[in-house]
C-alpha cells in the first residue's frame, strides 16, 4: 500500500500535498474502522487527541496498534522517498521520532494553525476515518477566513499528507454533532531540539522542554514511539547538556530550571492539541 504513497500526485496550489486514496490495507482499515466504532461512543465535546495506545482503555485490541505501528514503520522506511516529493524539505542529521495519535473532534471548528510552529513536525499525515460523511482538511493561503482556498474531500480510508512549513501550510478542519474521527501520523526530526535560532527565546525554550519531557516519558513508560536512524536516548543526553550550558547563561527562568528534570511526573500531557 506505501506505493499509494509513493505514486500519489503533488498538489502545488496553494502549498504542498498528497491526496491519497485507499491509505490503509483492507486488513488494518478494517481494524481501524472496528476500533472507531468503540472509541465513538466516548467522544467529548471539543478537539484533542490521544497516543494510539490510550485505545485500549475503549476495548480497542493490542492486535490493532500492532498493525498501526507496523505501518507507520514502513513508512518511516522510505520517508526520504516521501519527503523528496516536497521542494522545501531537508533530511535531518538526528533521525525522526514517529507520533501516532488518534484524532477526535466533535462540535468543534479547529483554529487556522500551520502545523509547524508549535511542535515542528516534519511530516503529517492525517487519515479520515468515521463518520461516513464529513468535511476533509480546509486548506488557507493565510489564517484568515478570506484566505480559504479549497477542501479536501472526507473518503474514508484516504487522507492528506504534507510537510509542514512555517507561516505556509494553513489548514483547519471541523466538525458537528457526529464525532469526527482521524488517525494522525506525525513525523518529527529531532534536529530543531536543540540547533534552532529560537533556542534562547524563553517561550521557545520552555515548549521545547515540555516537549521532550514529554517525549521520554512515553518512552519510559513503554508507549510505541519510534526512533528512525538515530539514538533517542544519545539525543536526550545531547539536549541535556545543552540545557545546561543555556541555563548556567542565564537562559530561562526559576521554573524553567526545574523542567531540566525531564524524567519527572507529568499530568495528562498526552492529550496534546489536534491537527488536520
Amino acid at each position: 500500500m506505501m506505493n499509494n504513497i509513493l505514486e500519489a500526485p503533488v498538489i502545488n496550489s496553494p502549498w504542498q500535498h498528497c491526496y491519497i486514496n485507499n491509505v490503509l490495507p483492507p486488513e488494518l482499515w478494517d481494524a481501524v474502522n472496528e476500533a472507531a466504532t468503540l472509541m465513538a461512543p466516548h467522544v467529548k465535546q471539543g478537539s484533542y487527541s490521544i497516543d494510539i495506545t490510550e485505545a485500549l482503555d475503549f476495548g480497542v485490541p493490542q492486535s490493532t496498534i500492532d498493525m498501526i505501528v507496523e505501518y507507520s514503520d514502513a513508512l518511516l522506511e522510505i520517508h526520504k522517498e516521501v519527503l523528496g516529493k516536497f521542494s522545501h524539505t531537508s533530511l535531518t542529521k538526528h533521525g525522526y521520532i514517529s507520533d501516532i495519535r488518534w484524532n477526535f473532534s466533535k462540535n468543534r471548528l479547529e483554529p487556522i494553525h500551520d502545523d509547524k510552529a508549535n511542535i515542528n513536525k516534519m511530516m503529517t499525515f492525517v487519515i479520515y476515518v468515521s463518520p461516513d460523511r464529513d468535511t476533509g482538511t480546509v486548506i488557507y493561503t493565510e489564517p484568515q477566513e478570506h484566505g480559504y482556498h479549497s477542501t479536501v474531500p472526507w473518503t474514508p480510508n484516504s487522507g492528506i499528507l504534507f510537510c509542514p512549513e512555517d507561516q505556509v501550510t494553513w489548514h483547519t478542519y471541523q466538525s458537528g454533532n457526529t464525532p469526527r474521527i482521524t488517525l494522525n501520523l506525525y513525523y518529527h526530526g529531532l534536529d530543531c531540539w536543540f540547533e534552532s535560532p529560537e533556542f534562547r527565546n524563553n517561550a521557545v525554550l520552555k515548549q521545547r522542554l515540555t516537549r521532550i519531557k514529554w517525549i521520554r516519558d512515553m518512552f519510559e513508560n513503554g508507549k510505541l514511539y519510534r526512533c528512525y536512524e538515530g539514538d533517542i536516548f544519545e539525543i536526550f543526553k545531547i539536549f541535556d547538556e545543552r540545557m545546561k550550558n543555556e541555563l548556567e547563561n542565564g537562559c530561562g527562568t526559576q521554573s524553567d530550571r526545574k523542567s531540566t528534570r525531564l524524567n519527572s511526573s507529568h499530568t495528562d500531557i498526552s492529550r496534546m492539541p489536534s491537527s488536520a
